[in-house]
């Protein structure tokens, strides 16, 4: 009797312990899947932030003639900076959750490298690229974190405090530089010099300062990983509130240039130079849609709109492939860079009409993008980052 007691005892024991097992691995299974579908939604706000970038390059400002025409340019007019606000925040967030995989200061200073690299050889045809400008911010950024996430910090309070005094300082350079109605240029574009330390740091389309701050606000945003979307539902009501508040100032201040005076190189958001202001909005905007969709159930996003988040883990690639493909044959036609609306939204569609499905297709057999495989492979460690998260 007591050997079969024994023996019973033993199998329930085994039976409890199969059972804590099985739901432990099913937890982990569960908690692994949660992490993906989070990571889609990066790839999603990815996706929508190279469409407004593309949008802002295809779709001109200014010129419609009839009132479809007029809200199609206001909402080039809506987006401008925004979209690559968003997207210098997701790469921040990027190199946010490499950084907690890999240890690896040499994979990290190859991949630098290797965007600096394409971001020279795009320059030839593409002078208002963003990959050198990320590239040292990646740099700068992930140099900072080694030091400590208060250094990151810290970095960001500095950077808040020295953008309008450098801006103030150097606004004879600044207005020296561009030369505006000319071919809105930048005498860095003229040659190696003190014009291309400020193009890249302080004057340029997306000058390290400020622009590093919508990165280093992405990698606090998941400094601890994935976010819970409770946090994020109050993130997206604070950021719907700043932008709905500093875009009204925006409009106003642009239909009143005169009513700031002399305060109105510092109050008033424009891209370039780029002011605290413009900061402030495109960063809200980059959280409002961000924060918007992390806050969504991640089935919904995975029924839904998960094509666009092909495009987002291609990010790169279409990045460069639609400057190539659509921008420079419509700067062939038109040097001025001013084509009327109706083509922008065609070459726009036709773009995002072959894109999408392209992308599905494309990673239904791939991991990674095309021009996002060559910079894995150049970075070393391309193993470190082909784990299904696509960051």
């Amino acid at each position: 009797m007591t050997d079969a007691s024994s023996h019973a005892e033993s199998e329930r024991h085994g039976a409890v312990m199969a059972a804590a097992d099985a739901t432990s691995d099913s937890h982990r299974d569960s908690h692994r899947d949660s992490h993906r579908e989070r990571y889609l939604t990066l790839d999603v706000a990815r996706g929508f932030a190279v469409l407004g970038m593309i949008w802002m390059h295809l779709v001109p400002a200014d010129g419609a003639t009839t009132l479809l025409g007029e809200a199609v340019t206001l909402l080039t007019r809506f987006l401008e900076g925004k979209s690559a606000a968003l997207f210098c925040v997701l790469a921040g967030i990027a190199w946010e959750l490499q950084a907690q995989r890999v240890e690896s200061p040499r994979y990290f200073l190859r991949r630098t490298v290797t965007l600096a690299l394409l971001g020279l050889a795009l320059h030839i045809v593409w002078p208002t690229e963003i990959l050198i400008p990320l590239a040292l911010m990646m740099a700068v950024a992930l140099t900072v974190r080694a030091r400590g996430r208060a250094a990151l910090v810290a970095l960001g309070a500095v950077m808040l405090c020295a953008t309008p005094l450098l801006q103030a300082w150097l606004r004879p350079e600044i207005a020296a530089d561009w030369s505006w109605g000319t071919g809105d240029t930048h005498r860095a574009e003229l040659g190696a010099g003190w014009a291309t330390v400020r193009f890249l740091l302080i004057d340029g389309n997306y000058p390290v300062i400020p622009w590093l701050l919508f990165a280093i606000a992405g990698m606090r945003l998941f400094a601890n990983g994935l976010p819970a979307r409770t946090r994020m539902r109050r993130w997206f009501m604070v950021s719907l509130f700043v932008l709905v508040d500093l875009q009204c100032w925006s409009w106003w201040t642009r239909t009143h240039p005169s009513a700031l005076g002399a305060a109105r190189f510092f109050l008033t958001d424009t891209w370039i130079p780029t002011t605290l202001p413009f900061v402030v909005l495109s960063g809200a905007a980059a959280f409002v849609l961000l924060t918007g969709l992390l806050s969504l159930n991640p089935m919904w996003i995975r029924q839904r709109i998960a094509p666009v988040g092909a495009l987002g883990r291609a990010s790169l690639t279409h990045y460069v492939a639609h400057i190539l493909i659509v921008y420079l044959p419509l700067r062939a036609v038109w040097p001025d860079e001013i084509w009327p609306v109706r083509y922008g939204v065609a070459a726009l569609l036709a773009y995002v009409i072959a894109a999408l499905p392209l992308s599905v297709l494309w990673f239904s057999r791939f991991q990674h993008g095309p021009l996002e495989s060559v910079w894995a492979v150049a970075s070393g460690l391309a193993r470190a980052t082909n784990d299904g998260k696509s960051t």
